[in-house]
């Protein structure tokens, strides 16, 4: 009804906005449900930025002619951030796909971790290929950096996790 709330609740805005919060609402019950309006004073909310967001799905910049325009990646990629993505040939034949890994673990019990992305991989088109085909699989594991390492003249990925073992797989390519 053109009302805004704050998405965090009474122990999240205490630990942001001093004690002040404590002091107003003494329990759970006084304070849910309530607005923004009715949670800060008009003076407290003169100083305050609006921030807003317009899209929150993931997707890429397409060159048009030199103007950008912004692709949605489709709802199956959606189910977590992106955290890190990697141009290659991976099926070596002569164009670069794009490795694409996420999941992120730095959110509060109450949401749970974003860790079922598995990963994919984006080929020209866009046309997007599971993840298994060069066999490799980031669900459960938060993808902090993908690079391409040489060694005697074969390709390797290099997997960095945030708070796991890195991983290193040898690229055979697909057909």
């Amino acid at each position: 009804d053109g009302e805004y709330y704050f998405a965090a609740g009474l122990d999240d805005l205490s630990s942001q906005l001093s004690q002040m919060m404590r002091k107003r609402f003494t329990s759970y019950s006084s304070f849910a449900g309530k607005t923004v309006n009715e949670i800060l004073t008009s003076e407290e909310q003169k100083n305050a930025e609006i921030l807003e967001v317009h899209e929150l799905a993931s997707g890429y910049l397409e060159n048009k002619n030199g103007k950008y325009v912004f692709r949605k990646f489709p709802s199956a990629l959606q189910i977590a951030p992106i955290m890190e993505m990697l141009s290659f040939d991976f099926n070596n034949n002569g164009e670069n796909e794009v490795l694409i890994g996420g999941n992120y673990f730095g959110v509060t019990p109450y949401h749970g971790r974003f860790d079922s992305f598995s990963g994919t991989i984006l080929q020209k088109g866009p046309e997007f290929l599971n993840y298994d085909l060069i066999n490799v699989n980031f669900m459960n594991k938060s993808v902090r950096d993908l690079s391409i390492l040489n060694i005697d003249k074969k390709p390797f990925l290099l997997v960095t996790y945030n708070d796991d073992r890195s991983e290193m797989f040898e690229l055979n390519y697909w057909k």
